[in-house]
């Protein structure tokens, strides 16, 4: 682990806590100064490629039960904030192939129910270092869901990981079917630290998504137009000045001529935090997201720009591993 790597996280650290309020900006500046110490106190074995754990030498399971504080897909949030309480089984097989069902429950007054199953099958290898990921998935939301990708019906993703000790980078690229087709490119840079004799890995990312919004407008038109929305979620930028009770979006191209551009959607710091005991793996993940270019909504003879703020949101779940 460099020092230029150090200093790297320690101001990425830094920008978070100028933008954070003040209970985040303790929570923020307590892990800053986590990294230090153990970025100095880790033992050159603790940095070996973190490829070697991807090798599977047997099949397993995976239990796990996970909240999260609120539902936000690239950068872009829900109408209502929408926690959600989640669970999911995962079979991982030593061939590489999986199987993963996720099931979320949205703990949300007269919304509350489960809000959305998928599942998915894909396989993943090694080759020459790097680390490969195929697969699809299946959503089923349920019809009253306000998820802001509740429009979606399913994806294809494929990814690639290479770790070079003093960071690890990623590259996804994922097509999310709904009435028309989005493309989206995920860049990870993470690094892996490590204490307490490896039971507690912290890996600090930053992720960048780019992609277009199709997916976007349909939700504005069956979520927003079709049930009515609020003027403090959006900006009028001309037409009506009412949006309350407004119905009947229209559909196609008319939700607006950006949604299918390729444009930097988002930017997310986060600090995944794991701590395994046995076959008991506990997480916590912090993350902020920057959300970018706001897209421009259409209906009818209004149209309206995005309203988009950074958010911090976090999940917290248990693990647990199944296995022979």
């Amino acid at each position: 682990m460099s020092q230029e790597t150090v200093v790297i996280f320690h101001y990425l650290a830094c920008f978070l806590i100028n933008e954070l309020d003040q209970v985040k900006r303790f929570v923020f500046f307590i892990i800053s100064i986590f990294w230090l110490h153990v970025s100095f106190s880790q033992k050159s074995d603790s940095s070996s490629n973190s490829l070697n754990s991807k090798a599977l030498i047997k099949s397993y399971a995976t239990l796990k039960v996970q909240y999260s504080s609120d539902n936000v897909f690239l950068g872009r949030a829900s109408i209502l904030k929408a926690p959600y309480i989640s669970t999911s089984l995962n079979y991982y097989h030593k061939s590489g192939l999986f199987l993963k069902t996720f099931t979320s429950y949205l703990p949300n007054g007269n919304n509350s129910g489960i809000d959305l199953f998928s599942s998915s099958l894909g396989y993943h290898f090694l080759a020459n270092d790097y680390y490969f990921i195929l697969g699809g998935t299946k959503y089923l939301f349920n019809a009253n869901s306000t998820s802001v990708y509740s429009s979606l019906v399913g994806n294809l993703f494929a990814s690639v990981n290479r770790d070079f000790n003093w960071m690890s980078i990623s590259a996804a690229t994922v097509l999310y079917f709904s009435q028309y087709t989005d493309f989206n490119l995920d860049i990870t840079f993470d690094h892996d630290f490590y204490a307490f004799n490896g039971n507690l890995r912290i890996a600090p990312s930053i992720d960048i998504n780019i992609g277009t919004q199709n997916y976007f407008g349909n939700y504005n038109n069956i979520k927003r137009f079709g049930g009515g929305m609020s003027q403090n979620n959006m900006n009028a930028t001309g037409g009506a000045s009412g949006m309350g009770g407004m119905g009947g979006g229209s559909y196609g191209n008319n939700y607006g001529s950006q949604s299918g551009n390729f444009n930097v959607l988002d930017y997310e710091l986060s600090i995944p935090i794991n701590y395994t005991i046995h076959r008991v793996n506990l997480e916590f993940t912090p993350v902020y997201a920057i959300p970018l270019n706001p897209a421009t909504i259409q209906n009818g003879q209004t149209s309206y720009s995005e309203n988009l703020s950074s958010k911090f949101y976090f999940s917290f779940g248990i693990l647990y591993k199944i296995y022979k």
